[in-house]
């Protein structure tokens, strides 16, 4: 394939660079629909184990400033398992009320909600034009599993802000044949800030994914080498890339902030936090998988389930993808592809694996997906079957939802809120009344589909979740454990997940314990409360009987708070009852 000439070059790059910016409705409509879906109702329910009162946990500590500024605290002790971004703005966002409560400690994520959508629709006029960055920016948005993540605590909504703000800057440049300073710059300074957010891999993986596109636009003869040589093979085209985007001076700038971060904690605390923070959680997670450890194949399963139900708008965006690699939005295809591929390679090949972890790709696939809507589908004319069937099965869900939602709760003893069932009913019959209403105007129909699901997406936010509260919730096992504890006393647990939620909502000292002889030296230096899973309960009565003060929730998820009486050798397990064990 002989490269295109210069002129033929031009006219691509304006074509693919159209620096149009997005018409100011679209961008208040979009701003309007991320703040309404994701800012209220924040504190709303209870931070859910095991994440979220962790962070909160470790953001109040920052707060109150009894570690300093610099070092993370979790428990008095120094906590090396996260960067510290999100804890800084979770510790801003509590300082005027004076604590980091529900709300704060969500609210760094669902603003990195907003400024994700931002970036999407920005992006997407960049690279694709108006329509389809306005409607990618609204699929992003109609996406349960990104919604609710970023009404979550997490750190990885964050991340997606931050390196969103990377592909970006780095859109701007992608054609030129040489990179400047100051188009690498903002590029490295966006980098820095997802490295603070979620550490290396912030950087690593927006490296690759530039590096990779460099590299298969050289391969192309789209990218005029500047010094005119014949363009390099793939390979060889990916390592001179690597060296342009990643030269140590812009690594001194995406890294840099971070190890200074590290250098002042370690030198803060002792001398495990570098080994803890580098070698098991960095490291181990990756080569071990230390935490989440899950098969190479994993993210062929999950990310299709976390993209429902846009998931069924992948074989269209595969059917059109060589048409528009082809033509003048093919360096922004290829662009996003890279973006994508880069990230599901490396979390693949990780030993350590979360269906989180792909949050960042997720505006990149819902570009793709709206760009192949508005190739496929015209302004006026006859809806294709698919996208009934589309429709179809979306309404279908709701009144499935409506009809099911109080059986099941009632299954696991919760009661479903007053309109919680009549809610997805009325989504449904809005949705099929706007389905008909835009009869003839299929691209119109499918903003109302994603109309559709953020709508239910409101309604789960605001109706369902909370009635999950009394299931999910740690507060009432937190509480339970600080009442038969007693002021200032301390609890210990078996189950890790639960430290920080028994440090956030119990407020006392918090030990943990894996085996009867840590419970045993914990009696004999006078605790007195163990929270357990029931079928660690073994734990607790190997070496004496124990009281149980409370039981909370159901089947496997029950816990149990109990308090050992004194130990009577020999140390044996004991068959638990009620009551006196």
């Amino acid at each position: 394939m002989s490269p295109p000439s210069p002129s033929a070059r031009s006219r691509i790059a304006t074509a693919v660079s159209e620096r149009a910016a997005p018409r100011p409705l679209a961008a208040l409509a979009i701003l309007l629909a991320a703040c309404a879906l994701l800012l209220p109702g924040l504190g709303a329910p209870d931070l859910w184990a095991p994440d979220e009162p962790r962070y909160a946990q470790v953001a109040e500590e920052l707060r109150a400033g009894a570690g300093g500024r610099v070092l993370l605290h979790l428990g008095g002790e120094p906590y090396a398992q996260k960067p510290p971004l999100y804890f800084w703005l979770a510790a801003l966002a509590g300082a005027p009320e004076g604590r980091v409560g529900e709300r704060a400690a969500r609210l760094p994520s669902a603003l990195a909600g907003v400024a994700t959508a931002l970036l999407t629709l920005a992006l997407g006029t960049t690279l694709l034009g108006r329509r389809s960055g306005a409607l990618g920016a609204a699929l992003l948005l109609a996406l349960p599993t990104f919604v609710r993540l970023a009404r979550r605590a997490q750190l990885d909504v964050l991340l997606a802000a931050c390196e969103g703000l990377a592909l970006l800057a780095w859109a701007a440049c992608a054609r030129e044949p040489r990179l400047r300073a100051r188009q690498l710059a903002p590029v490295h300074a966006a980098l820095a800030l997802a490295v603070l957010a979620k550490g290396p891999v912030g950087a690593l993986v927006p490296l690759l994914a530039f590096a990779a596109h460099r590299s298969w636009e050289r391969s192309r003869g789209a990218l005029a080498p500047a010094d005119g040589a014949a363009p390099p093979g793939l390979a060889r085209g990916f390592l001179r890339a690597l060296r342009e985007v990643a030269a140590p001076r812009w690594l001194a700038l995406s890294l840099g902030p971070a190890l200074a971060w590290l250098a002042a904690s370690a030198a803060l605390a002792d001398g495990a936090f570098l080994g803890e923070a580098v070698g098991e959680n960095l490291l181990g997670r990756f080569f071990l998988g230390t935490s989440h450890a899950r098969p190479l194949h994993y993210y062929l399963r999950q990310l299709p389930l976390d993209f429902l139900p846009w998931t069924l708008l992948w074989p269209l965006a595969w059917a059109v993808a060589r048409e528009r690699s082809a033509g003048p939005r093919g360096l922004a295809w290829r662009l996003l592809a890279c973006w994508i591929g880069a990230a599901l390679l490396f979390f693949s090949v990780s030993a350590g694996k979360r269906g989180l972890y792909l949050i960042p790709i997720f505006p990149a696939l819902a570009l793709l997906c709206a760009d192949a809507l508005v190739a496929a589908l015209p302004r006026r004319g006859r809806t294709p079957r698919w996208l009934g069937a589309l429709a179809l099965a979306l309404v279908a869900a709701l009144l499935a939802a409506g009809a099911l939602l109080a059986p099941l709760l009632a299954r696991h003893g919760l009661a479903a809120p007053p309109g919680a069932s009549a809610a997805p009913l009325a989504a449904a019959a809005v949705g099929a009344a706007a389905w008909c209403a835009l009869r003839g105007r299929p691209l119109a129909r499918v903003w109302a589909l994603a109309g559709l699901v953020a709508l239910s997406e409101a309604i789960a936010a605001h109706g369902v979740l909370p009635a999950l509260d009394p299931e999910k919730s740690p507060r009432p096992v937190a509480l339970a454990a600080a009442a038969a504890a007693g002021p200032g006393a301390a609890v210990a647990t078996s189950r890790p997940s639960l430290l920080g939620a028994l440090l956030y909502y119990g407020g006392g000292p918090v030990r943990r314990v894996a085996t009867p002889d840590e419970v045993a030296a914990f009696a004999a230096g006078g605790g007195r409360v163990l929270v357990v899973p029931a079928q660690d309960l073994h734990l607790a009565t190997a070496c004496g009987p124990v009281r149980v003060h409370a039981r909370l929730r159901e089947g496997r998820r029950a816990l149990l708070v109990v308090s050992p009486l004194a130990p009577s050798p020999p140390c044996a397990t004991r068959d638990v009852r009620a009551g006196t064990y």
